[in-house]
């Protein structure tokens, strides 16, 4: 691995009085889903943290393994699991429903309070005198439909969030699936959020995405 500290190609040029103040390197690629590269900037073998870029392989073992049929999980739920969100009275209310479709509240999440991305709903709060709570996190649907996968799998719902669980053991298979790196060579810290992330090189990362969307 050569790390996120392989030298980037510019990519963004920040000006102050028509005087260049900063530049941003970064690395991208973009491949097919047979691997195939089609376009590059800097090193396709840097390596960084997928984050939240990985929340649709996070999701897709509750789709693969029944558990959102079984809750009759909604698109609008399927896809606040798929994605970061803002915080805002839509997304709060599709993750409170999923925890309701299971039996669970808002107290199952160990993803944290957050105040909410989107501006109007952290001011609505302020201005009510509520304090953010987990359910605002970003990543909220995200962990809700990981302990509807850990209902599904009747695994326990406290620890679904451990390297370790079956809820995490199906979501390291599903990104190695998608990835071609082996379960037991998946390099891993925690998220902002708590859970496993991985860290990959940029090729990989968009080879996961396109295999999701245009599978080989």
């Amino acid at each position: 691995m050569t790390g996120a500290t392989a030298a980037g190609e510019p990519l963004v040029e920040v000006t102050r009085g028509g005087v260049v103040e900063s530049v941003h390197r970064g690395h991208a690629v973009a491949v097919e889903g047979d691997g195939r590269i089609v376009a590059r900037l800097g090193s396709t073998e840097a390596v960084a943290f997928v984050r939240s870029a990985a929340k649709p392989h996070q999701a897709l073992p509750l789709v693969a393994s029944g558990a959102a049929d079984r809750f009759g999980l909604s698109p609008a739920e399927l896809a606040v699991a798929c994605g970061s969100h803002n915080g805002e009275p839509v997304h709060t209310a599709a993750v409170l429903s999923v925890l309701s479709k299971i039996g669970l509240d808002a107290s199952a999440l160990k993803c944290g309070a957050q105040e909410p991305y989107g501006k109007e709903a952290a001011a609505a709060l302020r201005e009510r005198g509520e304090r953010p709570s987990a359910l605002h996190n970003n990543c909220s649907g995200k962990h809700a439909a990981l302990l509807a996968l850990a209902r599904h799998l009747g695994a326990p719902t406290a620890s679904y969030d451990r390297p370790d669980s079956p809820v995490q053991r199906a979501v390291f298979r599903s990104v190695s699936l998608f990835s071609g790196v082996p379960v037991e060579q998946l390099t891993y810290g925690v998220d902002g959020c708590g859970l496993p992330t991985f860290a990959l090189s940029v090729r990989t990362m968009a080879l996961m995405l396109a295999r999701f969307v245009a599978p080989p």
